[in-house]
């Protein structure tokens, strides 16, 4: 990929194309103009960072991965209609901070509906922990650029046990030398898709381009 400067003053560069080198008109000016050739980019650097152990130590801040998850719109509507005292499409598009911020207080407030909820959503993580048993391949890897950090894709299976709709975020850490694991946030599959695919194609039966980004 190259870029060129930007004619506006921020950011200083801009995109001009994608090319390989010494092939066509972009590529020979790439090979002309750098050497070496930038390295490809590499996200991992431990086995750590690609294998997750399903029968490590297993931790998630539920009230965070609920309420936050709520505020940022992370959870499939007819789930949150189902479990958090009903879904208003007419008061999320008028106003959707507002209302979803309303949406995770009267949770907040309700004892026994956030049980309700937090409950589910544990029995969907737990589901998710034994599929990543039966196949490897059902948890998927990501990077943070924010943190330059790897983590796991889970995924959840929150309005029907048969389909995947929402992924967990959950990163591992060494505790004596010990794999753990912290589940941190929820996020919308096309929302896990875009973060994934940064390190290769996921090869999983439910992060599909397809059915996530053509829905």
């Amino acid at each position: 990929m190259q870029q060129r400067r930007n004619d506006r003053p921020s950011p200083p560069w801009k995109w001009r194309s994608f090319c390989v080198s010494g092939q066509g008109e972009e590529g020979k000016l790439l090979a002309r103009t750098f050497e070496p050739l930038p390295k490809a980019a590499s996200y991992f650097t431990k086995i750590e960072d690609l294998y997750f152990d399903a029968d490590a130590p297993f931790d998630e801040d539920l009230g965070h991965i609920v309420l936050d998850g709520i505020k940022r719109d992370r959870y499939p509507h007819d789930f949150l209609d189902a479990y958090a005292g009903g879904f208003s499409e007419e008061e999320y598009l008028s106003n959707r901070e507002s209302y979803l911020a309303s949406l995770a207080e009267r949770l907040d407030q309700d004892d026994a509906m956030y049980r309700r909820l937090r409950n589910r959503l544990k029995d969907a993580i737990s589901l998710a922990r034994k599929r990543v048993s039966w196949n490897y391949r059902a948890v998927v890897p990501q990077y943070y650029p924010k943190h330059n950090l790897m983590s796991f894709l889970l995924p959840i299976s929150l309005v029907d046990d048969t389909k995947v709709d929402a992924a967990l975020v959950v990163q591992s850490f060494l505790v004596d030398g010990k794999q753990r694991y912290q589940g941190y946030t929820i996020y919308p599959l096309a929302y896990a898709y875009r973060n994934a695919r940064l390190v290769a194609k996921p090869i999983s039966d439910w992060l599909d381009p397809e059915r996530i980004l053509g829905s």
